[in-house]
């Protein structure tokens, strides 16, 4: 899969009628640079302004979830374009991110 700037679900009417028909709801995940034990890697796709590649391994981030990262007193917000699960470790993924604005 190439991870590309898609669309979001919360810009398509048909995934907004899905969202609400099947009950789900966007989630938010939080990750902190300053706390043991959380392993993930977020870098800045080169020639964009706003757009992050992040690998992780934890929770089952879907399309159009929010990730907010944590780094002293700062704290980054991101959604989620794009996303690709990897087969082992099951529960590990790399996104394409959009940064929101605080």
């Amino acid at each position: 899969m190439t991870l590309s700037s898609k669309s979001t679900p919360q810009d398509s009417g048909l995934n907004e009628w899905f969202k609400h028909f099947f009950g789900y709801s966007y989630r938010t995940y939080h990750y902190n640079f300053d706390e043991l034990g959380q392993s993930f890697v977020i870098n800045e796709i080169e020639g964009t302004s706003g757009c992050y590649h992040m690998t992780a391994q934890g929770p089952r981030v879907k399309l159009g979830d929010s990730i907010e990262i944590r780094q002293l007193e700062r704290t980054s917000k991101y959604q989620v374009n794009d996303i690709e699960y990897y087969g082992e470790p099951s529960d590990m993924w790399i996104a394409l991110l959009r940064e929101v604005p605080s």
